[in-house]
């Protein structure tokens, strides 16, 4: 369905729509989102389980904080996702080699 046909169903303005789906308008109204579930055919409670479910998933998709940093800082850093990326791709000993340049170029040896 495009934006066009869910604000013809749903009554709410193409514009409104493209913020939200934009993220400029993180916190639609009560009637928008109402709108918006009955014209996908969906309740409001659906929609409650929906986000709840998402955000369990994502508050438990890491059980170690320290790994859900290093995963964010991976995501966020394109020289870091080249670097895990490359690292995927080469033997344990050449992977040592590198940690142990890098701690002697941090000064930890």
């Amino acid at each position: 369905m495009t934006n066009e046909e869910l604000s013809r169903l749903s009554g709410v303005p193409l514009g409104t729509l493209n913020k939200i789906f934009a993220g400029q308008t993180t916190d639609p109204k009560f009637e928008t989102v109402k709108a918006l579930c009955s014209a996908l055919g969906i309740s409001l409670s659906e929609l409650d389980n929906f986000e709840s479910n998402n955000q369990d998933n994502a508050s438990n998709y890491y059980l170690d904080p320290e790994a859900a940093e290093i995963a964010q800082e991976i995501y966020e850093d394109k020289d870091l996702r080249m670097l895990f990326d490359a690292s995927r791709k080469v033997s344990k000993s050449d992977i040592q080699l590198v940690i142990d340049m890098v701690k002697r170029l941090k000064g930890d040896e």
